[in-house]
Order: C-alpha cells, then sequence, then structure tokens
C-alpha cells in the first residue's frame, strides 16, 4: 500500500480516537483542521524597555494606554503610552496592604466610569481607580478595595459585562460564575466536562486564556490553555458554540506523559477573535516557553475559522486597539521578552 495511504489513515484514525475523546467530554462542538488562508506576519518593536520573564497582565486602556504587570519589579505595573510609545508610570507594590498585590490575574478598563479594575486572585479583591487618579497620583492608591465573593467557585480570568455585571471562569462550580458590581455571586453557567470525581484534575487543565467579549452581539470568548478548544458564549451565559481544531487534541486530564498546549490569549474586534496558539507538547515545567504561541489564529463571532497567522516569535499576551488598526503583544526574542506590535489592514 502507498506509504502516503498508509499515513492518511493513521492520521484519520487518530483524529476519530481524539474525537471520541472530546464527545465523551464536550457537548455541542464543530471541529476543523485547517485554516483556508494563511499568513506570515512581522512585527515592530514598541519600545526599548525588555523583561526577563513574561509579564503576568496585559491590557489597553481606552485606546491610549497599555498596562502589564511585571512580577520582578518593585513597581509591578507598568503604564505605557501608545502614542509616545513609551513607558509613562510605575506603580503598585508587592505585598498584603492598599495597593499591594502578591499575584494580579486580570486588570479591567470600564470606558463608562473611566476606571480600572485591578484583580489580585492570590487575595480574592479587586482594587477600582479612575484612570486620570493614577496618572496624578504620585502614590499610588486605589480608590476602593472589595473581597469578592468566593459562593461560586475560585475565579482567576474576567470581563466586565456592563456597569452592573462581570463574569468569571476559574475554579468554578461551573464554566461562568456571574457578580453583581459588589462582587456578590448571581449565578454560574456553562457545562463543565467529565465526572464529578474528575473535578480535581479538570480544573487544573481547564486553565482558561483571559475572556473577551463583543458588546454588539452580546457574545464572549475564552480558550483553554491545555488543548484547542475555544468556547463561545451568549452574555446571559448560554453556550453558543465551542470549536475544536485545528490539532484535534486530546482533553489536558487525558494527557499521558506530554501535556499538549493550547491558546495562550486572547484579543477581539467586532469582527473577530485573535488567538495566540501553540499546539506543542511540554514533557516538563522547564517547557514552559512551548506554551508561547508561533501562530494567531482568527475566528469571526460565530466561530467560523478565517486565517491562520505564522510568525517568526513566540509571542505571549495580546491586545488590539480597533481605533488604532494595531494589535499588541508581549514577544520572546530569545533572551528577552519585549513589546511588539503590528499594523492591521
Amino acid at each position: 500500500m502507498n506509504k502516503y495511504i498508509i499515513l492518511f489513515l493513521i492520521n484519520l484514525l487518530f483524529i476519530q480516537c481524539s474525537k471520541q475523546d472530546c464527545d465523551d467530554y464536550y457537548k455541542k462542538y464543530n471541529s476543523f483542521d485547517k485554516f483556508p488562508i494563511v499568513e506570515k506576519w512581522k512585527f515592530n518593536t514598541f519600545s526599548k524597555n525588555k523583561y526577563m520573564l513574561p509579564p503576568s497582565t496585559f491590557s489597553i486602556l481606552d485606546d491610549r494606554y497599555l498596562v502589564l504587570v511585571n512580577k520582578k519589579n518593585h513597581n509591578i505595573i507598568h503604564l505605557y503610552n501608545i502614542e509616545k510609545r513609551e513607558l509613562i508610570k510605575s506603580f503598585g507594590n508587592k505585598g498584603k496592604g492598599p495597593g499591594e498585590y502578591m499575584g494580579i490575574s486580570d486588570i479591567l478598563y470600564e470606558k463608562r466610569n473611566n476606571r480600572i479594575f485591578i484583580y489580585d486572585a492570590t487575595q480574592k479583591k479587586f482594587d477600582i481607580v479612575n484612570l486620570t487618579d493614577i496618572l496624578r497620583q504620585k502614590r499610588f492608591k486605589p480608590n476602593m478595595t472589595t473581597k469578592v465573593s468566593l459562593d461560586g467557585g475560585i475565579p482567576l480570568r474576567w470581563e466586565i459585562i456592563n456597569s452592573d455585571t462581570l463574569l468569571a471562569t476559574g475554579g468554578l462550580n461551573k464554566r461562568l460564575c456571574f457578580y453583581n458590581s459588589k462582587f456578590d455571586t448571581i449565578k454560574t453557567e456553562g457545562y463543565i466536562p467529565g465526572n464529578f470525581s474528575d473535578r480535581k484534575d479538570i480544573f487544573k487543565y481547564l486553565t482558561s486564556t483571559d475572556i473577551v467579549k463583543n458588546d454588539d452581539e452580546k457574545k464572549i470568548a475564552f480558550g483553554n490553555r491545555t488543548n484547542d478548544i475555544l468556547e463561545i458564549f451568549r452574555f446571559n451565559g448560554k453556550i453558543k458554540k465551542t470549536i475544536h481544531g485545528p490539532d484535534i487534541n486530546k482533553p489536558g486530564w487525558l494527557a499521558s506523559s506530554s501535556i499538549p498546549t493550547g491558546y495562550f490569549d486572547l484579543a477581539s474586534s467586532s469582527k473577530y477573535i485573535y488567538c495566540v496558539y501553540s499546539g506543542e507538547k511540554t514533557n516538563d515545567k522547564m517547557d514552559w516557553i512551548k506554551t508561547l504561541g508561533k501562530n494567531i489564529l482568527i475566528f469571526n463571532w460565530e466561530g467560523k475559522p478565517i486565517k491562520k497567522i505564522e510568525l517568526d516569535h513566540r509571542i505571549g499576551d495580546i491586545v488590539i486597539s480597533e481605533k488604532n488598526k494595531t494589535i499588541y503583544f508581549i514577544f520572546y526574542d530569545g533572551d528577552y521578552f519585549r513589546l511588539g506590535y503590528h499594523q492591521l489592514d
């Protein structure tokens, strides 16, 4: 038999077996194995600043500022001016006091009130401060500090739905947890795959990317860090679509020796979801660099695969300014982590 036919049959068998694994754990998913368009991107360096470790959080504020968290520095939160392409403010220290943090996992921006929400996942608290106050303050002090309800589980990544409602993913009782403006639990929604007895391992491997949203279509999306599952939900918490591909790999908790890597981070525009994706496998903790992606996978908000972007460097977190038609990201140059950008068409 022709060797190419044999390879095709082996590959088909692998996909079918992996598909069966996901049939047992996921509901209503659509699978695919390739993108209709593949492009290569080259990108520019945003600033001369460099970091030994990848920033743990990266956000865009009002299309004017980039904010990132660097755990190694004394002032761990860095604010960059997009137009000037320079660092203009560093604030926030390590610790457990006011304006101090042990493990920031998300920074959100609420345009209506010009406020930023800084979430410390270790202390389970939000610091809320007006962006104008941050720019004026000589010594950083939040306007408000609030503990988060743990009734629905342990939240990790967040999104603001409106001024009265936020939602989170994490080690939750269900896939999503909704909170009011006081961070009390409203409800939990969404199916968690697997059996209850599997929950410990499932929570370990169901670590998600950040959450992105589309206000016009009232949808949110996030990807899984240890497989190629992208999930799209409606604002009310009802599942819209689960997309499985392009590798059709097993869920992370079913992996034997090597653990598959999946999505690292997401950004979005009114039309598209931009996903940093690896797809490689890690054998131990020293392989963490493989979790950074060398691809950006682009989907529309219906979950249709649009385009695959191949990159020369590994990248981590990404954000997008639709107003400036620019995507910004953290990239690894082989020695350091830096800020880069690419102008969108």
